[in-house]
């Protein structure tokens, strides 16, 4: 194939060390989908492949693409219904985090699924409807406040994962706070050299509206914004249970 188009980029499932021994100098991207509840179980795999590619010859060239991801891939009855809950859009935010964190390497991602799917679906259809999703809330929070340089996080309340990036000039930051705690948390921030002129911009929440306190909280068609995003006034000082934040913070 690459005789025929040398500039031909091939990508690689069930990476392995085998694997990147045998033909790693061939292969652009390694491929795993990820299928679990077991969040440290991702992000044990994703740094073991991290440093398997670092650490094999020819290999350092090679970055994941991530071609599925959620945390059951066939559950049915009320394990396939949980991918339509406030834990599916806790999880995911945990999963941007975490890919964030390794983006010198995650260069695609694609969660499972779009739409529907048996309940799996971002977003759900009906004639004449579309209902959006806790996971479809969280997805969008992201993509409207990341910036692209990452930072390093010095500390962050216990049961609270924290993920900070930058604007390419520096001027402007946006943290990520996911708290998987079924209690609020007091947040203080300490910005460093630039806590004398960094001030709030902008920023919103995912949380569930009513405040049950309850991660099998799902939207449905007679209550389709229970879990949706409310936008921020101002820096927060709590972080509420089971809650994704993203803070967007620049020059005054």
């Amino acid at each position: 194939m690459k005789a025929v188009d040398p500039d031909l980029l091939l990508a690689a499932s069930y990476p392995s060390q085998r694997l990147f021994d045998l033909v790693g100098k061939e292969i652009a991207f390694v491929c795993p989908h990820h299928y679990t509840p077991h969040f440290a179980d991702h992000e044990r795999e994703m740094n073991n492949l991290v440093n398997m590619l670092r650490s094999t010859p020819n290999c350092d060239h090679i970055r994941l693409g991530i071609t599925e991801w959620s945390f059951t891939a066939g559950d049915w009855g009320n394990g396939r219904a949980r991918l339509q809950s406030l834990y599916s859009g806790l999880y995911s935010a945990q999963y941007f985090n975490l890919m964030m964190r390794h983006s010198d390497y995650v260069v695609l991602a694609c969660r499972s699924n779009i739409s529907n799917s048996f309940e799996g679906g971002t977003i759900m259809t009906k004639p004449g409807a579309v209902m959006t999703t806790p996971f479809y809330h969280t997805t969008k929070l992201y993509a409207d406040h990341f910036l692209p340089v990452p930072l390093t996080v010095e500390s962050s309340p216990p049961g609270v994962d924290t993920f900070a990036c930058a604007s390419e000039d520096g001027k402007t930051v946006s943290l990520f706070l996911v708290n998987t705690n079924r209690h609020p948390v007091d947040v203080r921030f300490d910005f460093g050299d630039g806590k004398d002129t960094l001030r709030f911009q902008s920023g919103a929440m995912v949380i569930d509206t009513k405040n049950r306190g309850q991660l099998e909280i799902i939207n449905h068609w007679t209550a389709p914004d229970r879990i949706t995003t409310v936008p921020l006034e101002s820096l927060p000082t709590t972080l509420p249970r089971y809650s994704t934040t993203a803070i967007v913070i620049g020059d005054k």
